[in-house]
């Protein structure tokens, strides 16, 4: 029998999986109320609506709070202990650089200062590396199984920076992020059409890239990178339940290489239609059901306490 944890470790070290992971980054407590119908939610109600899904992993941030700190939010470990519980692989958001720093001077200014000012920039990036890196390790202590650094390098007509100036100026501190994460595998979480700098993010030391959003997943993997997400969420949104559960299915059978399947957002709010996410992962797992019959796993849905199965 192998649990989530392990299929999904094992999709990380390159090795064959009877089953087809997935899952999301978050689900809001709007989505989970519409899901269970339960006031107030908890995280633990979290927990179990992922598990009852078919979820095989879940994303804690340690951003909430923090104020720029190196500190994780205090009931962070006790959110560890709890998804651990549910047999679920349980990666923690981190902050990157490009993001960070965008944040506090505006895109345009910071597209400015790494055209004209490029040492000033990748000291500043240096220095919020290493800020993050203290982040990494308190949260490996607190027994995450992997790292997702936020860091948004795109829109959608291309990537804010050349794969020059990201090599130049950006890896070294993504560098510094993926190795305070090892020996976890460190995904990076990027909005935005990145295509060209996937070969770069991989020799940055990222294992996987989040979401599948704009990005063909030939050209992720033989940057050896893992894919997360990739059904459209204009889809999971517009869509009927009965047309999501058939585009699903065949999103799910067409999937080739290191895949772990969910939609292109990851981070999900109560926009989302309820009964089109359940039609997802309906069809998800009836697919993986279809295709590994004889899989010798088992995934861990706790009951509960709610009418979500008849809702």
């Amino acid at each position: 029998m192998t649990s989530s944890r392990e299929i999904i470790n094992k999709m990380f070290l390159g090795q064959a999986v009877s089953a087809l992971p997935r899952g999301e980054m978050s689900l809001s407590d709007g989505l989970v109320k519409a899901l269970t119908g339960s006031a107030p939610v908890s995280f633990d109600t979290h927990i179990e609506v992922m598990s009852h899904l078919g979820f095989d992993y879940c994303c804690i941030s340690t951003l909430r709070g923090r104020e720029g700190k190196a500190q994780l939010p205090p009931d962070f470990k006790q959110k560890v202990t709890s998804a651990e519980r549910a047999g679920l692989f349980v990666f923690a958001l981190v902050g990157g650089v490009l993001s960070d720093l965008m944040n506090e001077t505006g895109w345009v200014s910071l597209l400015v200062s790494i055209r004209k000012m490029p040492g000033h920039y990748a000291a500043a990036a240096q220095l919020r590396a290493e800020r993050e890196s203290s982040v990494i390790r308190a949260c490996k202590d607190a027994g995450v199984s992997g790292i997702v650094v936020g860091d948004d390098l795109g829109y959608s007509a291309g990537p804010y920076i050349s794969p020059q100036d990201y090599d130049r100026l950006v890896a070294p501190a993504h560098e510094v992020l993926a190795q305070a994460a090892h020996p976890l595998p460190c995904v990076l979480h990027s909005d935005g059409a990145i295509g060209k700098l996937l070969h770069s993010i991989g020799r940055a030391g990222f294992a996987g890239i989040h979401p599948a959003d704009g990005i063909l997943p030939r050209d992720a993997h033989e940057a050896g990178l893992v894919v997360l997400g990739g059904f459209p969420s204009t889809d999971l949104c517009l869509l009927s339940p009965a047309e999501v559960y058939a585009r699903a299915t065949r999103y799910a059978k067409e999937a080739e290489g290191p895949h772990i399947l969910g939609s292109s957002t990851g981070f999900l709010d109560e926009e989302m239609p309820a009964e089109n996410l359940r039609a997802l992962y309906e069809a998800l797992s009836d697919a993986e059901r279809e295709l590994y019959p004889d899989a010798g796993h088992t995934r861990v849905r706790p009951r509960l306490q709610t009418s979500f199965e008849n809702r």
